[in-house]
């Protein structure tokens, strides 16, 4: 798609750099099925096909996807070429590859799911910043333990708990984390359950702050939030 449907998605990149973020984009090789693009390539045998020919369409709530065969060259490069011109032409430090959607379809890529994979995890070359998720095979030892809760001290107990109950279960790597809309009013969240689920998530392998900070108004709160986080970056 057209960068101008994002606005000045350039000054936007350079604000968030001028505040000292690194700014990493979500991947997925989903295509709406009833969007330009893909009425743009499903003639060049860019996406994944079925036996029978058809293109595999992966059912959502919001209607059917097709995604693109990396396995074919076409496919792989156009995606690598988009992802080298975000870092090349606005500055894009990273991107958060996730193809777990995917996953039921991939045995009928061109090159299979393996193939697949393989080709999927090549898509970071060349990247500072990457993160996969979501991915069977590429991630086995890292679980992000998404709670739907109330983000209350309840949600603390079951954070907790759940991080134990992965490790006991042979899960060594894993992080919790709350649904964004759970933190979207910052106002209305106990600042004390806030801080407290930094300092869990200041120990955790990546510590995931789904929020602006920005958006924290209280001094008190601002100051103790970025103590932990300087405390998590003297652990290294």
């Amino acid at each position: 798609p057209s960068m101008h449907l994002f606005g000045d998605f350039a000054g936007m990149v350079r604000a968030l750099h001028d505040k000292g973020f690194r700014v990493m984009l979500t991947v997925t090789p989903f295509v709406s099925g009833d969007g330009p693009i893909f009425r743009r390539y499903r003639g060049e045998q860019m996406f994944v096909s079925r036996p029978d020919s058809t293109v595999a369409m992966a059912e959502w709530d919001g209607g059917y996807s097709a995604f693109y065969d990396l396995t074919r060259p076409e496919g792989y490069e156009l995606i690598k070429g988009r992802l080298d011109a975000l870092r090349s032409n606005y500055g894009i430090d990273g991107f958060l590859f996730d193809c777990g959607g995917a996953m039921p379809y991939l045995k009928y890529a061109q090159g299979g799911a393996a193939a697949y994979l393989s080709r999927w995890s090549e898509l970071s070359d060349g990247c500072d910043f990457c993160q996969y998720t979501g991915t069977s095979g590429l991630v086995s030892y890292v679980h992000n333990l998404r709670l739907d809760h109330d983000f209350d001290w309840d949600f603390l107990r079951r954070a907790a708990s759940d991080m134990v109950s992965a490790n006991l279960l042979g899960y060594p790597y894993t992080v919790v984390s709350p649904r964004v809309s759970k933190l979207a009013d910052l106002d209305r969240v106990d600042p004390k359950v806030f801080l407290r689920y930094l300092q869990l998530s200041s120990v955790m392998p990546v510590m995931n702050i789904a929020f602006a900070p920005w958006n924290i108004t209280d001094p008190a709160v601002a100051a103790s939030c970025k103590a932990i986080v300087n405390d998590r970056a003297r652990l290294g």
